[in-house]
């Protein structure tokens, strides 16, 4: 739990700092790039303090296809954030854990205990209740 603690408050000043680089109205993609550059470089110094780099194909070729999902899914993202609300576009994206959990429930048999059954049967109504209200004309 402390480390889950941990990296809901690194994550969160994370967003404050990307949202501080978009309110002095920097590119985001710049932001972005700059980000992942700067986690990259961070993850290689820690394998080599640790020495636990090992090369595999197998693993380069599913990690450059989820890099180039990750890609993707920013890049949508970013997309949703200048077209959308952003209020709703975080809290969509975090919706996005959804996809592995089910995964790890149909592909690999996992079965999920009660916490997680009950935060997907929430998720229907959190979709409910964040959708656009029409507005409505008095006249």
């Amino acid at each position: 739990m402390f480390y889950l603690i941990l990296g809901i408050i690194f994550g969160g000043i994370g967003s404050i700092f990307y949202k501080l680089a978009e309110e002095k109205m920097c590119n985001r993609l710049w932001i972005n790039t700059i980000s992942r550059l700067t986690i990259a470089f961070s993850i290689s110094l820690y394998i080599i303090y640790k020495g636990s780099f090992q090369f595999n194909l197998k693993l380069l070729g599913v990690v450059l296809l989820g890099g180039i999902s990750v890609f993707f899914g920013r890049w949508f993202f970013m997309r949703a954030l200048k077209h959308g609300k952003v209020s709703i576009s975080w809290i969509m994206l975090n919706l996005a854990v959804l996809i592995p959990v089910l995964a790890s429930i149909f592909i690999w048999k996992e079965i999920p205990d009660a916490k997680k059954i009950l935060g997907m049967c929430l998720i229907p109504v959190s979709l409910i209740l964040l959708r656009e209200k029409e507005s409505i004309k008095c006249g």
